[in-house]
């Protein structure tokens, strides 16, 4: 029989990932939508299911009891499918900027990826996690700015105000003195979620509208 954490914060934190996940996979799925070229939507499809599936692992590591060391193998899977997910943002991003760099850079961001897993089984620091949103957060940032000044397509903007917002809530997640009640009790991790819907609601739109764009572009 499935027992629940009785923390009322830890239920709070399952809750949001489980909104976390049902948001990435909804918008993964309007992706392909909004495009005639799938292969581009599939670029950004991937991470979104990617960082998906890290949410829905997340929402029954936070909510539902289990011996420590299913746990533990749980949230090395949520490491893994987060690293590749934000990974593969950056690749996504090339593609819009460089199209032609876009293989090259799966494979770097895919071993960026692998060396945050095995920095993080070693260290087993929360930090490094945090670090890595950040940077990758940047890179998404920077390469959708040189994007805007190469096309002037504004739809890059959001997923700037969406990747910045992202690593704003990663550093909020440090903060562990946070708690507040909104309905629902709030700890510092259910804080970094709330602020990451909206950010996912951010890149979200901006990515339908780009390919949404390219769409009416090449009819």
């Amino acid at each position: 029989m499935i027992q629940f954490i009785e923390s009322a914060t830890e239920r709070t934190t399952a809750a949001t990932d489980l909104m976390l996940a049902v948001e990435f996979l909804l918008f993964a799925i309007f992706f392909f939508k909004s495009v005639t070229d799938y292969r581009r939507a599939a670029a950004w499809s991937v991470p979104f299911l990617l960082l998906a599936g890290a949410f829905f692992i997340g929402a029954i590591a936070h909510g539902i009891q289990m011996p420590e060391n299913i746990n533990k193998r749980l949230w090395l899977l949520l490491a893994g499918s987060s690293a590749f997910g934000l990974a593969h943002l950056v690749s996504a991003s090339v593609g819009e900027w460089r199209p032609a760099w876009y293989k090259k850079s799966l494979i770097g961001m895919s071993l960026a990826a692998i060396i945050f897993i095995g920095i993080t089984v070693k260290f087993s620091s929360f930090t490094v996690y945090v670090v890595f949103i950040v940077i990758t957060m940047a890179l998404v940032s920077w390469l959708n700015a040189m994007c805007v000044e190469q096309s002037g397509n504004k739809k890059h903007v959001l997923i700037i105000f969406g990747a910045v917002l992202t690593a704003i809530a990663s550093l909020v997640q440090l903060i562990k003195s946070i708690h507040f009640t909104i309905i629902w009790e709030f700890d510092y991790n259910g804080a970094f979620h709330l602020v990451q819907i909206f950010a996912g609601i951010l890149l979200g739109l901006g990515i339908i509208g780009l390919l949404k764009s390219a769409k009416a572009t090449s009819d």
